[in-house]
């Protein structure tokens, strides 16, 4: 008996690949939260704004912690396509590198030659937290070099933690539980 393969049906939410299309949604509302506070919270003093739009502004100082959220979740939702490579840590790993480092890199030199051609000299053991990713684990240094770099050192944490995280766990739920627990602590 011959068997047919039938291919999954395509919902408006979900590409060919298995990419998750409201996830980017959720990313780029979480995005225009984040600039809406860094608009109205930077200045010093602060952006003088309407009474009735304070709560609104400070809600969105949440957009950080729905972003971990996001991470945590496409960490889970992605595992399964490395787990089924020869070498699923290195992929992972390999993966997680090309989507944050290039782009903090140039970040980081951006950043260089502006306070270099200010005549500032950055403190050599914050120039070396930044390059490894160690910055928020000195208190003194966990603003970090990178502006808003804090966050990716945060993520850099978690995705090394992560193999320790999903170990024990079996399946999609375990292992999206596990990262939540992880990240909630």
């Amino acid at each position: 008996m011959t068997q047919v393969a039938v291919a999954e049906p395509r919902t408006s939410a979900t590409s060919a690949q298995g990419h998750l299309d409201y996830l980017d949604a959720l990313r780029g509302i979480s995005a225009l939260a984040i600039v809406v506070i860094h608009a109205a919270r930077l200045p010093s003093p602060w952006l003088n704004v309407s009474p009735w739009c304070v709560p609104f502004i400070n809600g969105c100082g949440a957009a950080v912690q729905l972003f971990f959220m996001l991470s945590a979740f496409s960490l889970a939702y992605t595992l399964p396509r490395h787990l089924a490579q020869a070498r699923p840590w290195r992929s992972f790993y390999i993966n997680r590198l090309f989507r944050i480092v290039p782009l903090y890199y140039v970040m980081f030199v951006v950043m260089l030659v502006i306070v270099l051609s200010q005549g500032g000299t950055p403190p050599s053991n914050l120039l070396f937290a930044t390059l490894t990713f160690t910055f928020n684990l000195v208190p003194t240094l966990s603003a970090g070099f990178v502006p808003a770099g804090w966050t990716l050192g945060i993520e850099v944490l978690c995705y090394l933690a992560f193999p320790l995280l999903v170990r024990p766990a079996r399946s999609f739920v375990q292992i999206t539980l596990c990262i939540f627990l992880g990240i909630s602590c």
